[in-house]
This record gives C-alpha cells, structure tokens and sequence, in this order.
C-alpha cells in the first residue's frame, strides 16, 4: 500500500528548481541532499521519543531518503519509510481485529502482550503461536479488566484479548518535512548565486 501526502511548500521548491540556470545543478542537487538528510535526521530523533515507546527500532530504521535526477529538470528528492505501520504514528486512529480469535465468543480478537510476555523495555516475548504450542489457554477475565479474555500460560497472563487499540498521533512526519523548506529555499537560493558567481 503506498499513500501520498502533500507537503506544503513543495511548489516553491520545484518552481524555483525549475527557475534556475543548467549550471546550477551541483549546487541544487547539494541543497535538496542536505534537506532530505536533515528531515530524515530529525525523524529518525522523534522516533527515539519517550512518546512512541520504542521497543524494536523497526520504525526508526524504516525511514529513508533518496535524490534523483540527472539534470534539473529531472532533479527531485524524497524521504520515504518503508514500514506498512508507519501512517498509524503519523495519522493515528482505531485498530480493530479482523481475523484471529472468531470461535473465541465476541470475536474476533487482537492479542495484545502483557504480564509475563514482555521484557523490561515491553518487547514482546513470545508469539501466540509459541505461548499455544507450551500450553497456553483461553481464559474469560472479571469484568473490572478492560479485555474480556487472556491468553495464560501456567497461571501468568501472557496476552489481553481485545476488540480495538487506539493508537494516537504520535509523530509529525510531514511537519518536519515543512519545517525545513523555508531553509532548502534558502540554500537553492545561495547555490544559484555561488554557481552564478562561478560561471
């Protein structure tokens, strides 16, 4: 699935791009390496935040950056991530179990880790595949728990099953993007005159 968005000053950017001499392509291709850097940088920083509790560091390392073109008139840059979860940190929003646990009544079910299934930093321990294989059941909790049922495995609560998480918007992606374009000008802007001055 890919999903676009729309950055906002990207059409100062490409107008000016477009503006500038041929000779100007060096500097150009300079000035948008810096800044895709610099946004990857600074996201690869937010995705290091308390906010997002970071377990793995899948999302981090997702993220990337390219610059293409040959000429000027192709020249472009962009960061990119490549993890399918990544617009749910962006974005947030609601998600909801679709497949596993139907024959469990009310189902189906997300498995969500807890208790004894997850390390110190909340890395999850164990699959449920793994927990079911050892021995792990199906148990129907009281109704002060949020989960109308846990997975245990011999009497430790491994996971909660529920109908949905929330997931709230935890990181400004296309923020940090637009952050930076005022300075990107500023630098095309610069290049052009250093080239020119050159020429």
């Amino acid at each position: 699935m890919t999903i676009t968005v729309k950055t906002e000053g990207v059409e100062a950017v490409t107008k000016l791009v477009s503006s500038l001499p041929f000779w100007c392509y060096k500097g150009a291709r300079a000035a948008l390496a810096d800044y895709v850097k610099a946004v990857d940088t600074s996201i690869k920083l937010q995705t290091s935040g308390v906010d997002l509790n970071v377990r793995t560091g899948n999302l981090r390392r997702s993220f990337n950056f390219d610059v293409y073109g040959d000429f000027l008139s192709t020249l472009g840059a962009v960061n990119y991530n490549t993890a399918k979860y990544a617009p749910i940190h962006q974005f947030g929003g609601t998600i909801w179990a679709k497949n596993a646990y139907k024959g469990v009544p009310g189902g189906p079910y997300l498995n969500i880790p807890v208790g004894a299934n997850l390390t110190p930093s909340g890395v999850q321990r164990f699959s449920a595949a793994q927990v079911f294989a050892d021995g792990g059941h199906i148990v129907k909790t009281t109704a002060s728990w949020k989960a109308p049922y846990v997975v245990m495995l011999r009497g430790q609560n491994m996971f909660a099953l529920v109908k949905y998480v929330e997931i709230p918007k935890r990181l400004e992606f296309i923020e940090t993007a637009e952050k930076g374009i005022p300075t990107l000008l500023t630098d095309l802007a610069d290049a052009a005159f250093i080239e020119g001055e050159k020429a």
